[in-house]
């Protein structure tokens, strides 16, 4: 249920919070597709919302919605604003009864892909749990790990972070932004990977990032990143991963923090 899920420290809204708003702001969403097909509805999901429901994934057109109008007007309300909604299908109607739901992949099973990639490499793997931080609180988060880790480990994490922009603003996007906070702070022989499975880090031009202390030797990172300049940055050094084509999948981020033996 909506409620379940609560508004960050920070008054910003969840990300269930806002796929509710967006259900009842479309007549295609929140099982709108429901109402339109005339038989049985098979719905295939690779979910990139962290632990979320079949409602949440795309805001589910093909899915009945357990939240209400009322509870979207609450979301809208406690931010000032105010629109038209208009109800979803709701796990009880008639439409619902046609639907049925599969979600194929996870960001979780992601997290397991790449631990089991890096077992295999001959590397002791920790797997943090999902994060939704905000990037300046996994910049602090993954320095200080990087500190403890022993050689021949690594920490793999899937994440949704978020990061709130400033205008106005340069090309960057949330995992080339966290790859500049953190590069600079590296011990010696580690490194970090910030990805977006779907192959586009916001506007930066790149996939993200893979860098160690040495990436950004000669630049002035802290100005890169006060301009959300951060897609400049990695490129200017040559550690971007990827050019920002779509991959085709979305399983939300991916982190990995490494110590070579």
């Amino acid at each position: 249920e909506l409620h379940a899920h609560t508004t960050a420290s920070d008054g910003r809204p969840s990300i269930e919070e806002l796929n509710a708003v967006r259900r009842h702001l479309s007549a295609s969403k929140g099982g709108g597709l429901l109402r339109a097909a005339s038989g049985k509805v098979r719905t295939l999901l690779l979910s990139d919302v962290i632990g979320g429901a079949a409602h949440d994934i795309g805001s589910g057109p093909s899915v009945p919605d357990p939240t209400t109008v009322q509870e979207a007007g609450e979301v809208l309300a406690r931010h000032g604003l105010a629109a038209a909604l208009r109800e979803t299908v709701k796990p009880l109607d008639e439409e619902a009864r046609r639907s049925e739901s599969v979600i194929v992949g996870r960001p979780e099973d992601l997290a397991l892909l790449v631990s089991d990639e890096l077992e295999a490499d001959g590397l002791s793997v920790l797997a943090f749990p999902p994060s939704t931080d905000a990037v300046e609180e996994l910049a602090r988060a993954y320095r200080g790990l990087a500190e403890t880790l022993l050689a021949g480990q690594a920490i793999v994490r899937i994440a949704e972070p978020t990061l709130s922009l400033a205008e106005p603003a340069g090309r960057g996007g949330r995992s080339t932004h966290l790859a500049a906070l953190v590069a600079p702070h590296l011990p010696e022989g580690v490194t970090l990977l910030a990805l977006a499975t779907d192959g586009v880090d916001g506007s930066s031009g790149t996939g993200g990032a893979e860098v160690d202390r040495a990436s950004f030797r000669g630049l002035d990172v802290a100005a890169y990143c006060a301009r959300w300049d951060t897609g400049t940055l990695v490129r200017l050094a040559g550690c971007q991963v990827g050019g920002g084509a779509p991959s085709g999948i979305n399983l939300c981020d991916v982190h990995v923090l490494v110590k070579r033996a």
